[in-house]
């Protein structure tokens, strides 16, 4: 008797000869993956040598009609330095020369450096083609000198403008020694081309500012001490000793412009005030000379009589 023989269970595989439908739209998919990125590859080398070339072709192309071109050298500087620096500081500063192309020159780095420069607060750099640089500088107005104890006498002064910004010239100029010079700084706190946070400097700063909008009030400043922080202690163009108070400084100008207006009319000569105080101001006067004693006649000589001659 012949027995049935066991069946093997069929896990999913498809009779010989026979595939399945999910597996060849795998297969089919795997095939079109790869095609894809072998295009895809193909196409960004293609793409790379194209730009390659391109790049190439420009650069040849910029360095033959600028980048080397003789006709655009640099034959002429159009500097305006506004007495801030020299035209040797500035090549030393910049690195430009005539002859070097224009268009190789880094303006930003020009224009980086010239601010460097503490006593610069504009500057404007322009190409002018074919082989012209023109370069224009203003300066920080400067409204005082700070007090260096120590300094030398050869040393440029540290200067201060309106805001408070400390400079040092890197050229001198006549008008700077002219300026009051402000006593009692820190020096501790001093750093050039920076601001100085002073409630201190800053009165003496507004001082400053209101005698020159006075300009016909006769008010000339040699230097000003705000070492004692509650007052400034001015000295003026013609050795007066004015205290002024920190604060209310139109009320107390207009003190002074009166006393120096008695004073002009009765010919007296003030030596000091204190302006702190607001009622009976205490004033110095300098004392009155005394006449000079009246000059003595000539004594009349007595006539001698001529002795007789025989």
């Amino acid at each position: 008797m012949n027995h049935p023989q066991p069946q093997t269970p069929d896990f999913g595989r498809s009779p010989r000869g026979i595939r399945r439908p999910g597996m060849q739209r795998f297969r089919a998919s795997s095939r079109q993956r790869r095609d894809l990125a072998f295009q895809l590859s193909v196409f960004l080398v293609a793409c790379a040598l194209v730009c390659g070339l391109l790049w190439f072709g420009i650069s040849r192309s910029l360095d033959k009609f600028f980048f080397q071109n003789p006709a655009y050298n640099l034959v002429d500087l159009d500097l305006e330095l506004d007495g801030l620096i020299g035209p040797e500081d500035f090549r030393r500063l910049t690195g430009v020369e005539c002859g070097k192309n224009i268009f190789r020159l880094d303006l930003v780095a020009v224009d980086a450096a010239l601010r460097g420069v503490p006593t610069v607060q504009n500057v404007s750099v322009e190409r002018e083609l074919p082989g012209r640089l023109s370069v224009r500088l203003s300066s920080r107005h400067a409204v005082a000198r700070v007090d260096e104890p120590g300094r030398e006498e050869s040393a440029a002064p540290l200067l201060v403008d309106d805001t408070g910004f400390l400079m040092r010239p890197v050229l001198m100029k006549s008008a700077y020694l002219a300026l009051p010079v402000v006593q009692g700084v820190r020096v501790n706190e001093v750093q050039q081309g920076r601001l100085l946070e002073s409630d201190d400097l800053g009165n003496a700063l507004a001082l400053l500012r209101e005698m020159r909008a006075r300009p016909d009030g006769g008010f000339s400043i040699e230097s000003l001490d705000i070492s004692k922080g509650y007052c400034l202690d001015a000295t003026m163009a013609d050795g007066v000793k004015v205290k002024f108070a920190a604060g209310g400084f139109p009320a107390q100008l207009d003190k002074l412009g009166r006393l120096l207006g008695h004073c002009r009319e009765t010919g007296r000569q003030l030596v000091s005030a204190n302006l702190m105080v607001t009622r009976n101001t205490p004033v110095v006067f300098a004392m009155a000379e005394p006449p000079p004693p009246p000059a003595k006649a000539p004594s009349k000589k007595s006539k001698t009589s001529k002795p007789n001659v025989p």
